[in-house]
């Protein structure tokens, strides 16, 4: 007759031979599947930066992968890291993403988000440094893969100059000024200028604040013109002080989670008498 122990020791031995069983099981059916299964290939495509506003900045890495099979494989995740000059700031991992279909590339494009203190690193070192190297590594998983990927470059601030700033239009009420501004964007990627805010002040006296929208900085040198409208008696008090002296020193500020940029340029008001 079998004892209440002999029944709880014959059962721990039972389940434990299974789990054995088990796991061997899913060893050998990882080795049939790595046998029989080729690996699919990775490769970096670009990067793009996605939303850019004070509260964070998205950075958005595309890689390619290519199932060389003759049949669809499943990609399980992909895991990540992001890395700014060779310390971790963000990393995590996506949920199941699709099917890779036989010999058809597939992209795939993480949203790593930099908030708080990892936006406020990034930060610290493009306004010390002009630049920042960031690396980006992780595994796509693939039925038993675990395919490595990484990309490193520099994040750099862009080179901004004021070309020239002249009057395109004046009368007794208002002056419309035109800013030109040179800008050299070093990055491979796109930069946007959403939320890029500027202002104008002669002095301590502010005279205008405004904000870019819908601009966009390719790669290379580039040229974007700002019209600013401003009232005359803003500019001068009276025309007796434009006899003096018409050349107005006027200061340009420009704002954004990337980068800051600051210029005082004389403007004369001669054409205004």
């Amino acid at each position: 007759m079998m004892t209440q122990s002999h029944f709880f020791h014959n059962s721990q031995r039972l389940v434990l031979a299974v789990g054995i069983l088990s796991l061997t099981s899913c060893a050998t059916l990882e080795q049939q599947i790595k046998q029989h299964v080729q690996q699919p290939k990775i490769s970096y495509k670009k990067i793009a930066l996605g939303e850019v506003n004070k509260n964070g900045i998205s950075l958005m890495p595309t890689f390619t992968i290519t199932n060389p099979n003759l049949y669809a494989v499943p990609v399980q995740s992909v895991s990540y890291q992001l890395e700014l000059n060779s310390k971790q700031i963000v990393s995590g991992s996506t949920n199941q993403i699709g099917t890779l279909n036989p010999n058809s590339p597939k992209d795939v494009t993480l949203d790593l988000n930099l908030k708080n203190q990892s936006l406020k690193t990034l930060q610290t070192a493009l306004f010390k440094d002009k630049q920042i190297n960031y690396s980006i590594k992780g595994n796509v998983n693939v039925m038993g893969f675990a395919i490595p990927f990484s990309q490193s470059a520099n994040l750099y601030i862009p080179d901004i100059s004021v070309n020239k700033l002249t009057i395109k239009k004046a009368n007794i009420n208002a002056v419309t000024l035109m800013a030109s501004f040179n800008i050299n964007n070093k990055n491979d990627f796109v930069l946007p200028l959403d939320k890029v805010n500027y202002s104008l002040s002669t002095g301590n006296k502010s005279l205008l604040n405004g904000a870019l929208n819908n601009q966009k900085i390719t790669q290379g040198k580039n040229q974007i013109n700002v019209p600013l409208t401003l009232k005359t008696n803003q500019l001068v008090s009276n025309v007796l002080s434009l006899l003096k002296n018409p050349n107005l020193p006027l200061t340009i500020k420009v704002d954004s989670p990337l980068f800051n940029y600051s210029t005082t340029q004389s403007l004369n008001l001669a054409s205004l008498l």
